[in-house]
């Protein structure tokens, strides 16, 4: 039986016919025989049955039946379909198979509540806590980074490890962080060139991504959180001499210091010799606490701990701060420890004698600030440095009505008498040689830095008295005894930067922004080989100058200036440890490049 057959009502050749029913009655000459009944029906043409009668007699599944009742060919369908289509595969593509290549690349609904698990290969550590991470989509597995580490720039996420603060590493003039080292040494044995998963939680103030970090270590089959064992590689039991405080219920502390509790919390901060685990448990709220490091318990350092607003912490409901911190607990007992220093008292008198050798200070001053600064030197000269005026001579100077009126006597010799309130180039050239200065040397710089002079070969009468009286130096032959203290103090880094970058404003031309070439070329070969912190070789001080003379030698901005330093004081010799990505001014990113091709 064919299609057609069936549409016009033929009866199927190998169907039984129907048979009659049992007690029917005969028809009457007014009925319709079967015959002609069943001739009207053939002449019907069969059609299907309407969508009421399928929907009574399969009620069950109203979908089923009106998916089959859609037209295929309808364009409106097609459409619809096709549209759908293209918006699940691009949901799946951006979620899956779109490599993230930067922080700039993240969208906000990322950044919520860890919603975002990355995976991907660790291409560098910077310090001991944060690190460059390239993604590798989920439906790429094949990618790999690139090996060069030109083609990796503005190509990885800068994360954060959440929840832990590692020592620092000098830079940018400050000195290294204890145990910075040793830190930065694990984690780099730890990430670097491994396949790592990142869950990430928010951006810093920095641009960088603050996220949870999980490593595959044996069994292959259990991931490892890297904050744990930071703090448990750093912990007394493995890492020896420790450093390990734990702080709860800060809010006592906050509010004793007349600030009120932050929120009804408990807090816990775990410091180890690698690193500091601080948590919050609020409504919505996790406090943020400071980079640097502590070194000693006490209300003092517990109220640094927890001003309020967070940066590195993961938030206090998601599951990942809930495991760390129940890890973190269980190294609590073995971490808590008071850290104040217990030295010697002829520990202590040394420390006196090096401060005094290094500053000229009083032995009352070097006490003073030695044990505000918990016995440590360079934080102590750090604070000298700040202001190297010592408060104890501060009161007999500014009280001695003789020792301004011999610095006015002094001022007189020396001062233009037709600018009575500034010393002019004669004067001051003068000045140096009663003082036995060159005026060439460095030491130069630091006279007029300590003086706070206004430009080259000119002194102000103002700063100039106050200067001088608030140390009580009076006479040449005080201010000579100065000059050596000078001297010393341009060995400690601090110093000399504090004067690197006061020989900018001190050298430009009066109303210019920017330092003259010309000016900036001899200041550094004055000032970059005298650097106590800096070991940039004198090959590659006379290639940045002959880079900046072939772009045209230009005027040097303030930026540029300042950070120059920090790079001299950074960078390696070979130019391989150059990170592409920092914060650096182009001009120094071109003459990486420039140099690497002459090396």
């Amino acid at each position: 039986m064919t299609l057609a057959d069936w549409r016009n009502g033929a009866p199927s050749p190998t169907a039984p016919s129907p048979a009659a029913p049992p007690n029917r009655a005969p028809p009457t000459p007014d009925s319709p025989s079967p015959t002609s009944t069943t001739k009207a029906a053939a002449a019907t043409p069969r059609r299907p049955p309407s969508a009421s009668a399928t929907a009574t007699t399969d009620s069950d599944s109203p979908w089923l039946d009106a998916c089959l009742r859609l037209d295929p060919t309808n364009p409106l369908l097609v459409a619809s379909a096709t549209a759908l289509s293209l918006v699940a595969t691009t949901r799946v593509w951006n979620r899956y198979g779109r490599r993230i290549r930067n922080a700039d690349s993240l969208k906000s609904e990322d950044l919520l509540r860890g919603s975002r698990r990355l995976k991907g290969y660790v291409t560098s550590v910077g310090d001991a806590d944060n690190f460059r991470f390239w993604h590798q989509p989920t439906l790429r597995p094949w990618a790999k980074p690139p090996n060069k580490k030109s083609d990796l720039k503005n190509e990885t996420l800068h994360v954060r490890l959440a929840g832990v603060d590692a020592p620092e590493l000098a830079h940018f003039g400050n000195p290294a962080q204890p145990y910075a080292d040793e830190a930065l040494d694990w984690l780099t044995r730890q990430l670097l060139g491994r396949k790592v998963r990142v869950e990430l939680f928010r951006k810093d103030q920095y641009g960088r991504i603050v996220g949870m970090c999980y490593v595959r270590n044996f069994p292959w089959l259990r991931t490892s959180n890297v904050s744990a064992l930071m703090l448990k590689a750093g912990s007394p039991d493995a890492q020896g001499p420790a450093d390990a405080t734990v702080y709860e219920q800060a809010n006592a502390v906050h509010a004793a210091d007349g600030h009120g509790p932050i929120c009804d919390s408990r807090r816990l901060v775990l410091r180890s010799s690698f690193a500091v685990y601080r948590r919050s448990r609020s409504d919505n709220m996790v406090s943020s606490v400071p980079a640097t490091p502590l070194r000693s318990t006490g209300a003092g350092n517990a109220k640094a701990l927890f001003p309020p607003f967070a940066s590195i912490l993961p938030p206090s409901s998601c599951s990942p701060a809930r495991r760390l911190a129940s890890r973190l607990r269980r190294l609590a007992p073995i971490a808590s420890r008071n850290t104040q220093s217990t030295l010697s008292k002829t520990a202590k008198e040394g420390r006196i004698r090096e401060f005094v050798e290094i500053t000229g200070a009083s032995a009352t001053d070097a006490q003073r600030l030695l044990k505000a600064t918990s016995w440590r030197v360079n934080a102590a000269l750090d604070a000298f440095f700040n202001d190297p005026r010592p408060a104890s001579s501060k009161a007999s100077a500014a009280n001695s009505a003789q020792v301004t009126k011999n610095l006015e006597t002094l001022w007189t010799k020396y001062c233009d008498p037709s600018q009575p309130n500034e010393i002019s180039m004669d004067g001051t050239m003068q000045y140096c040689a009663d003082l036995g200065v060159d005026p060439s040397e460095v030491i130069m710089l630091a006279l007029a830095w300590f003086t706070k002079a206004p430009t080259m070969g000119r002194f102000s009468k103002r700063e100039w008295v106050e200067a001088w009286q608030a140390i009580g130096a009076d006479s040449l032959e005080r201010q000579k005894e100065q000059v050596d203290v000078l001297r010393k103090q341009l060995e400690t880094p601090e110093t000399f930067r504090k004067v690197y970058i006061f020989a900018f404003d001190y050298a430009k031309t009066e109303g210019q922004k920017s330092l003259q070439f010309e000016i900036a070329q001899e200041l550094w070969n004055l000032l970059i080989p005298l650097d106590p912190a800096s070991s940039f070789p004198h090959e590659h001080l006379a290639m940045w100058i002959s880079f900046l003379t072939e772009k045209g030698g230009r005027a040097v901005s303030k930026d540029s200036w300042n950070l120059f330093l920090d790079f001299t004081r950074t960078i390696d010799p070979a130019f391989k440890q150059y990170d592409e990505d920092a914060a650096w001014p182009s001009v120094i990113d071109d003459f990486v490049e420039y140099a690497r091709a002459r090396i």
